[in-house]
């Protein structure tokens, strides 16, 4: 399947030159801004991540999802979002104020509002991403997600030098929600393509869309309520410091577990739903992917906690060495969700929503009470137990869900991602051991080479004797160039 070869080829740079513009942003920004800064931006960002989840996601899901849509579709999705987006900006004006206040953050009055200003551009984007994966354009959506990053790191690089440090952090984020509609109209004009939608609202496009996208709705509302309520929580209970200190911590393994997942999800997205004639089959090849993905996920994140005490103090300079124990829980929270995610692509390629939407309330559910029972104890590490916990009551009820359709066979998938899961947790013992031995290097650039070495040379023979499918699989993949189709 060449183009398939050609897609993931572009999937994989986008992600590439995104984690390393982001990566740049947090090592100079990080070193000129207090944690304080971080976690005011932080707690501004979780609410507009919430928002702009409703405004947008449903919408290009349900887009993406249907076997026909017309521009009375799109204009109607359009129509939506946009009149989602500007009460959502209306209230957030009338309730930032007091909210800040009430949580000792009196600057959320001015960057809550500039955040979810950015909003008015998500249903646009949006709409240009559900077309980008309908017509499977996975380059132009791989090029304009990879310049939107790349113009809002130097922009925000620019304002971390000027003192604009929290402006900086905000615009870091939400500028590319705005730059990626405005580039991809660019790219429509050049292909010769209508480059815009105009918003109207037809009831009887938005009846047919309203099945799945209210259910989607919920399902998006409770996802990102998860990380927005951990925010509030850690703040409130464990102080903005600590917050900030958490933000850090993400920036080691979040962006690659995003970015990995965002460009999987469209390309799996795209796959199964041309099997839902037959969901036992979309629900088999779901959990297919996610085996195949673990044989690379789990020992990647489980070797980047690992690494986490060197790469942290490269990453973000020194004074954060707080946020180490948070980074490494994260990590493993990478290991446990990268390849789980697409048994929820699969749900929603079948038009099942309600199942992730299940999981995540009881996710959140957890998430809150182990970070009251964190603030209890008072352990900051506590918080990353939270997180932890979380991912795996999220990603349990998922697999509950995959077994009603799988029955006994779900087995055989799962037996091999355990066995995945030695080989990578004998691997990560391996150089947990020798890590006081290579820190005798010194410097930590030459001690995380060898680290980063050892792992590879100690995982295939590892993933050879305790599964021997999934190094088949591997050995296909590098040797040959064979990619999930092989």
């Amino acid at each position: 399947m060449p183009r398939l070869g050609v897609w993931i080829g572009a999937s994989t740079a986008d992600i590439c030159v995104r984690l390393a513009a982001q990566m740049l942003a947090t090592v100079v920004i990080a070193r000129l801004l207090p944690a304080e800064d971080f976690g005011l931006a932080m707690l501004a960002l979780s609410v507009a991540a919430l928002l702009g989840a409703f405004i947008g996601l449903p919408f290009e899901e349900a887009l993406a999802q249907r076997k026909r849509i017309s521009t009375g579709h799109l204009g109607t999705a359009l129509f939506s979002s946009l009149a989602l987006a500007v009460v959502a900006l209306v209230i957030v004006i009338a309730i930032s104020a007091p909210l800040g206040h009430w949580i000792g953050a009196p600057g959320l009055a001015i960057w809550l509002p500039l955040s979810t200003a950015f909003l008015l551009a998500q249903g646009p984007g949006s709409i240009t991403r559900a077309l980008a994966r309908r017509q499977r354009n996975f380059v132009e959506l791989a090029v304009c997600q990879s310049l939107s990053v790349i113009i809002a790191t130097v922009v925000a690089i620019a304002l971390a030098y000027a003192g604009s440090g929290v402006l900086a952090l905000v615009l870091q984020r939400m500028l590319p929600i705005a730059l990626y509609p405005v580039l991809g109209a660019i790219v429509a004009i050049v292909r010769g393509r209508s480059p815009m939608v105009a918003p109207i609202f037809v009831r009887a496009r938005f009846d047919e869309m309203f099945r799945f996208s209210w259910l989607y709705f919920g399902n998006t509302a409770v996802h990102y309520a998860i990380p927005a309520a951990m925010t509030f929580l850690v703040n409130m209970l464990f102080g903005t410091r600590v917050l900030g200190q958490l933000n850090i911590a993400m920036r080691l393994a979040e962006p690659v577990r995003q970015g990995v997942q965002g460009v999987g999800h469209n390309l799996v997205f795209s796959l199964l739903t041309k099997l839902r004639a037959e969901p036992r089959f979309l629900v088999r090849e779901a959990i297919e992917v996610s085996t195949r993905v673990a044989s690379i996920a789990v020992p990647s994140f489980l070797g980047l906690a690992v690494v986490a005490p060197f790469v942290l103090p490269i990453l973000a300079g020194p004074g954060w060495d707080d946020a180490v124990p948070l980074a490494q829980a994260f990590c493993l929270v990478a290991a446990i969700n990268a390849p789980f995610l697409y048994i929820f692509s699969g749900f929603s390629a079948l038009g099942r929503p309600e199942y992730e939407l299940t999981s995540c309330i009881l996710a959140l559910l957890a998430m809150v009470g182990l970070l009251l029972l964190a603030a209890e104890l008072g352990s900051t590490r506590g918080i990353g137990v939270a997180v932890i916990g979380t991912e795996i009551v999220l990603n349990g009820t998922g697999l509950i869900f995959v077994a009603t359709y799988l029955g006994a066979e779900i087995r055989e998938p799962l037996f091999r991602i355990l066995r995945i899961w030695l080989a990578s947790g004998v691997m990560t013992l391996a150089l947990a051991g020798a890590t006081p031995k290579i820190e005798m290097l010194g410097t930590p650039i030459p001690a995380l080479i060898a680290i980063v070495i050892g792992g590879v040379l100690l995982y295939p023979p590892l993933l050879f004797v305790f599964c021997r499918p999934c190094f088949e699989f591997l050995e296909a993949m590098v040797l040959r160039r064979k990619g999930f189709a092989s």
